[in-house]
């Protein structure tokens, strides 16, 4: 009898240890309940203030995380790399990406606060960042030259709108388009027949603004099934590059499901027509 009552404690210890270090290393199956996916901006402290910097000659770095890849967006260069699992230790997030894509098949983040992450990459690079740029002070790099404010205020207003506004289209025979009248009043056909909305600009900095969702404009039977109530108007749906020769480069993220946490309708028809490049390049139309 003694030999069995043994046994079972023996069993039983076992048992709890094994299940106490199982819980160390968690693998999160639901790739879509993780909560932090959207597009991430680096913060920068600056004589003790944390800001979001806008360098002249390149972009602030990012983070977008979506539900299948990270994408690093770092100066020129987007970096996307597939995820192929997630595992959670203690306070870290820790994404396996694919083989050959990075320079570390590892990297992970923290959460610090609701919009507040702080990234770990690859050769010892890592920062803080942010999901609400609004709740930051701005710092933009000076790129005109430039006698006084008024006179940068012009030549800044001047750039926008001889260049940004207009018909912008991956090809000028192609039925999808993006309306630019003015910063605040935007015509996007994102799928041509089935979804039109309404949009606005956000300049992150000169010649890169990024796209907001105002309201749903026109919608065929499957935009008519969408949770549009449901989708943020304060993260970009798309970011858009000014370029030169009457061309802008037009990167799609999609939709962010506030009720949900996810980015919904990855595709534009400008990634259809392109055979899903992202970015795409566009160029201006009569």
């Amino acid at each position: 009898m003694k030999n069995i009552i043994l046994l079972t404690l023996v069993t039983c210890v076992l048992f709890c240890r094994c299940n106490s270090q199982n819980k160390k290393n968690i693998p999160i199956s639901n790739i879509e309940n993780t909560g932090k996916f959207g597009k991430w901006q680096m913060l920068t402290i600056q004589k003790n203030d944390t800001i979001l910097f806008l360098p002249c000659d390149a972009d602030n770095r990012s983070i977008t995380y979506t539900k299948d890849s990270v994408i690093d967006n770092k100066e020129q260069e987007n970096l996307r790399c597939k995820i192929q699992s997630i595992i959670e230790k203690g306070n870290r997030t820790y994404i396996s990406l694919e083989k050959d894509c990075s320079y570390s098949e590892t990297i992970s983040y923290e959460i610090i606060s609701n919009n507040l992450v702080h990234w770990y990459l690859y050769n010892g690079v890592n920062f803080l960042s942010t999901n609400e740029i609004n709740k930051y002070k701005i710092v933009e790099q000076p790129c005109t030259e430039c006698r006084s404010l008024k006179e940068c205020n012009g030549i800044d207003t001047l750039n926008k709108s001889v260049i940004i506004n207009g018909n912008w289209r991956y090809s000028c025979d192609s039925p999808a388009n993006i309306y630019i009248t003015d910063e605040n009043n935007i015509l996007f056909a994102v799928m041509s027949n089935q979804i039109y909305i309404k949009a606005k600009l956000k300049k992150i900095k000169k010649n890169k603004f990024e796209l907001l969702l105002i309201k749903p404009e026109d919608l065929g039977p499957g935009g008519m099934n969408m949770n549009w109530n449901s989708f943020s108007r304060d993260r970009a749906i798309a970011n858009i590059d000014l370029l030169e020769n009457d061309t802008i480069r037009f990167y799609w993220v999609g939709f962010y499901d506030e009720k949900e946490r996810k980015i919904v309708f990855p595709d534009c028809e400008f990634n259809l027509e392109s055979d899903y490049n992202n970015p795409v390049k566009l160029k201006k139309c009569q």
